[in-house]
């Protein structure tokens, strides 16, 4: 299963690092992968270094938690990022 996972965000706006890899880390056993920052709603609101943002934190996580099902690599991923010709 494919999972698309929330954003969370603190009380003035930000992006919420801990509440997103306490999420991932509750999703990781039942997930077969993760689609971030997700198709609808804050995917697309998100700002790219935001997207980068939640991106780096699932990427973090993963490794944190040595996942399969997690793991991704940045190049990869990046390139589907608006202005990810930055990246490059």
């Amino acid at each position: 299963m494919w999972c698309l996972p929330l954003t969370h965000y603190t009380r003035q706006g930000g992006i919420d690092g801990a509440r997103i890899q306490a999420h991932l880390r509750h999703l990781s056993p039942h997930a077969k992968g993760l689609l971030v920052p997700g198709s609808t709603g804050d995917g697309w609101e998100l700002d790219p270094e935001e997207s980068r943002q939640v991106l780096d934190l699932a990427l973090e996580q993963a490794r944190q938690l040595h996942s399969e099902n997690l793991w991704t690599r940045r190049a990869e991923v990046a390139r589907w990022l608006p202005g990810s010709e930055k990246m490059h």
